[in-house]
């Protein structure tokens, strides 16, 4: 005996309210919403797999078909499989979607796992929420944004398309409300994941799950037959957008990635940005005593000091000997 599919399933608490949208047996995370009105995902999340097998068959999927689903108070886990076009008749893909909500507290926890019954090499992957742009919401990376430390959010009234990738998470708020919805990686001990949001001339879209060749040691294979995402956490931080980098810190924080009480770094000046690659020992030698007129206690040569990049050798033909150098810091209070 076959059931008819359900159209939505839902998993909500007293603050945030999610709504999994299934539409022709294909199913995406399309709706959050909070208890005081503002809304973090209204159209459907777009879906990304890209993967190859061991006989060279190209696989990809832009959707993900339902199969079962079981559910909790506080829990959904959905079973589905990927929708490769073309079909194949020889390799599938489950995707299993896992999402939890305590019933006190505005967190929203997304954790992915992949399943191969044959060995498949993930190449490209992306379950990315969107959002539909509106007057009032902005944008900022966590920890920084791109230019070393851009302050000003993004505005997604701004019509220019940009895209950010490899940070450890993204605030995106609400100024009408006061509200943000902080999007942040659970910090583990295997290889980084990281947020990413792009913005298109109508969508803002973040993801939490996507590895890519380029940022996070891919190609993967998924010979073991399974491949774990590390959580994504969706905050609801109420107050003006800093707040939400403060929530971000105590994250951090509960998860032993906090600055000890005794914290007191160099203040260090970086020449690299001045002296490029190759910098020669009299661009160096002039930016020594500006490092010190501006209480710097370290000179950070970054790159350039080498014969070649990676080489561990100080180039003496072209820089004189190192210990010279260092003593021409120190002269000037550097360590």
């Amino acid at each position: 005996m076959s059931f008819p599919l359900p159209s939505t399933l839902v998993l909500a608490n007293a603050h945030l309210r999610l709504n999994l949208a299934i539409t022709d047996g294909l199913i995406a995370p399309a709706r959050l919403e909070a208890t005081d009105g503002s809304v973090w995902a209204d159209e459907p999340a777009s879906v990304l797999l890209d993967l190859r097998s061991a006989d060279g068959t190209i696989l990809r999927a832009k959707a993900l078909r339902y199969v079962s689903h079981t559910a909790t108070d506080t829990a959904l886990v959905v079973e589905t499989e990927a929708d490769f076009s073309p079909p194949s008749a020889t390799h599938t893909l489950h995707v299993i979607l896992r999402y939890t909500l305590p019933a006190d507290a505005p967190v929203l926890t997304e954790q992915l796992e992949l399943i191969a019954r044959t060995p498949l090499v993930l190449h490209r992957a992306a379950l990315t929420w969107r959002l539909r742009k509106r007057s009032g919401l902005s944008w900022l990376p966590v920890p920084f944004g791109e230019g070393h430390g851009t302050a000003a959010p993004v505005l997604l009234t701004d019509s220019a398309s940009s895209k950010i990738v490899n940070r450890d998470g993204a605030v995106i708020h609400d100024a009408t409300r006061a509200r943000s919805l902080l999007v942040a990686k659970t910090p583990t001990d295997r290889d980084p994941e990281y947020v990413v949001v792009d913005t298109t001339a109508r969508t803002l879209g973040f993801s939490g799950f996507r590895p890519e060749p380029a940022y996070n040691d891919c190609p993967r294979w998924l010979a073991s037959g399974r491949y774990l995402t590390s959580p994504t956490r969706f905050e609801l931080v109420a107050g003006p957008i800093e707040t939400a980098f403060t929530a971000h810190r105590a994250f951090m924080d509960a998860h032993g990635l906090g600055l000890p009480a005794d914290y007191a770094p160099p203040f260090n000046y970086c020449i690299y940005y001045e002296c490029k690659n190759h910098w020669e020992r009299t661009q160096a030698a002039a930016l020594i005593p500006v490092a010190a007129s501006l209480g710097c206690t370290l000179l950070y040569t970054d790159q350039g000091w080498e014969t070649g990049f990676g080489s561990g050798l100080w180039d003496e033909p072209r820089l004189g000997k190192c210990t010279d150098f260092v003593a021409e810091a120190a002269r000037a209070g550097l360590d």
